[in-house]
């Protein structure tokens, strides 16, 4: 096919580039396209050439060589018609053009038709030279009239219009002068004079030329301005398609599940086909790439932008958005399903969280750890040695792991920014501080927003440095959140007095159905030294030894539930300050 596609282009121009080939060398008149058939009943060309045969299948020439073969030994048989037909025949005549009237053409052929197909017939015919005009003729004698006189001259078209697909001669063939603009004499009236030829006659033609050039080039530039409008405005257009994007009318809000400074979130429908995750698959089967697979009209969580926000909020809102697109999809992340940029209200969709936050999840179990601890032989939710709610803490780790390997810091790892879902599928979210910061590896805070005080390392408190190593120590204090069913963090000590312990070296103590093993992965991340802290990929690791003795999380062998460190009042509020300096 790309053999015929060029052969269209080289015979549009009349003839077949000249070109060395093992079947033929010889010189041959100019030759040009007529059509083509397709259909055995319809042959132009009744002669067959049976002592020529060529295969367009033979890898050593091209299809150009085999018809510029073909063309040769037509023209040796004196036909003025030819073509390849049914693989290899080469077929030729002299009444081509009677046939080919009465079937016509097919302008397309060199598209539909495949070089080689079963009588496809692609018609060529020899040409007399270039279809230009000849020189004038020299100018005839001058009218013998003094005074004013005419004379003329011709030229010729050496190739007349063809019936098919040839040259005009524009113009005409006949050129008429002016002469003998001398006076008569009284004697003489009649007398020849051979003037040159006077440049007036000529004014018509130049300014015909003229207009027609003119004419030619604000055509011409009519086109391009068209098309290069074109080209720009399907640019434009795909720079504006975003396959996240959708509009308002494709949800059907249900009711508020949440509410902020940025605005409100609710359960909806989305009606359309989107990407989402399928929770049925590890991470691994993902591949952690673009958007999850399809899936249809299913229960959605919209976060939408209140009316009346700052410019600075929806900035902040949009980075949000553009950041969750960049992270891809997760089994293990809350992921983005589509978002509205566009149009108000703004908004964007994503997973749907049906047991809600981490933190509430585990405060609301709080009486089921106390008859756990009371009645130790229950089936369902404990070991005999262990209290387990069903989560796993490894889970929210594998997501760690993928977003320090993309180089993402989130900033704002807490019990109140994982959800579970549904199989209680652990699923971080809010990436609201997340930041990019895969050059350097470290991302400096210089916005005045409310940071997450006793969730941060103290480099994060006192210089504002967030990187891998203090997610790790976010993390810790996550572990820490699990183990006391939704604790406050430092409950003794105020944000302002939190910078000055950790530095002197206090950690929380450990909790009272926490493990040894488990405590000891907390004092880990809690390391001082950013360096001397556990890679993720380390403490999934000892996360997955753990699970191995059944005993993952929650000693109850040994609690005693009225000392536990939490309390129904605690409060997150006081858990939050403005990014100030130290």
């Amino acid at each position: 096919m790309i053999l015929v596609i060029m052969l269209q282009v080289w015979l549009s121009e009349g003839v077949l580039p000249k070109k060395a080939s093992q079947l033929n060398a010889s010189t041959v008149d100019s030759f040009e396209r007529v059509g083509c058939f397709r259909d055995k009943n319809q042959r132009a060309l009744p002669k067959l050439l049976h002592t020529f045969l060529v295969d367009w299948r033979d890898m050593n020439n091209s299809f150009s060589s085999i018809i510029r073969a073909c063309a040769v030994n037509v023209s040796k048989a004196g036909f003025r018609y030819f073509g390849i037909q049914n693989y290899k025949e080469c077929w030729s005549g002299v009444n081509g053009s009677i046939t080919y009237d009465k079937y016509g053409r097919h302008n397309n052929c060199f598209l539909s038709y495949g070089v080689g197909t079963p009588w496809s017939n692609f018609v060529y015919r020899f040409v007399e030279v270039n279809g230009s005009w000849s020189h004038w003729t020299p100018w005839q004698p001058c009218n013998p009239t003094c005074g004013g006189g005419t004379r003329s001259r011709v030229r010729t078209c050496t190739n007349p219009r063809p019936k098919w697909n040839g040259l005009d001669c524009d113009g005409s063939s006949f050129s008429n002068g002016s002469c003998n603009f001398h006076n008569c004499a009284d004697n003489d009236k009649n007398v020849t004079h051979s003037e040159p030829f006077s440049m007036r006659s000529s004014l018509p033609l130049v300014a015909l030329w003229l207009g027609i050039s003119l004419v030619v080039l604000l055509c011409f530039s009519g086109i391009l301005w068209i098309t290069l409008k074109f080209f720009r405005k399907r640019r434009s257009n795909s720079e504006l398609v975003d396959p996240w994007e959708v509009v308002f009318d494709d949800i059907s809000l249900c009711k508020i599940i949440g509410e902020g400074a940025f605005g409100k979130v609710y359960s909806a429908e989305l009606n359309k086909e989107v990407e989402t995750g399928n929770e049925g698959k590890s991470s691994a089967d993902k591949k952690n790439k673009g958007k999850p697979p399809k899936q249809n009209c299913r229960i959605v969580a919209v976060k939408m932008l209140r009316n009346g926000a700052t410019e600075e909020q929806k900035e902040e809102f949009l980075e949000e958005m553009q950041l969750m697109k960049q992270i891809g999809y997760h089994r293990n992340v809350l992921n983005l399903l589509a978002c509205c940029t566009k149009t108000a209200p703004m908004f964007l969709v994503v997973e749907f969280a049906k047991h809600g936050d981490l933190l509430n999840f585990l405060r609301k179990r709080r009486d089921q750890i106390k008859q756990a601890i009371e009645n130790m032989d229950a089936v369902e939710v404990y070991h005999p040695q262990c209290y387990n709610l069903g989560l796993s803490t490894s889970e929210i780790n594998l997501y760690d792991d993928f977003l320090s390997r993309k180089g993402f810091v989130h900033r704002d790892l807490a019990a109140r920014n994982v959800l579970v879902c549904e199989g209680k599928l652990l699923k971080v979210a809010d990436f609201g501080l997340s930041r990019y910061v895969y050059t350097e590896k470290v991302y400096h805070s210089t916005k005045n927003k409310k940071l997450p005080i006793k969730w941060m390392s103290p480099e994060a408190i006192h210089d504002q440095i967030f990187t891998t190593e203090s997610d790790v120590w976010s993390y810790g204090v996550l572990l820490w959140e699990m183990a006391t069913i939704g604790g406050t963090p430092y409950p003794t000590i105020s944000n302002q007095r939190l910078l000055k312990a950790l530095n002197s070296g206090h950690r929380m103590e450990k909790p009272q159905i926490c493990s040894d093993d488990m405590y000891d992965l907390m004092r880990q991340c809690w390391k001082e030294k950013p360096s001397e802290r556990p890679l993720f990929s380390s403490i999934r690791e000892q996360l997955e030894r753990m699970m191995l003795h059944q005993c993952s999380y929650l000693d109850l062998s040994d609690a005693n539930y009225s000392h536990m460190p939490f309390s129904d009042t605690d409060s997150d509020k006081e858990t939050m300050q403005k990014n100030t300096a130290f």
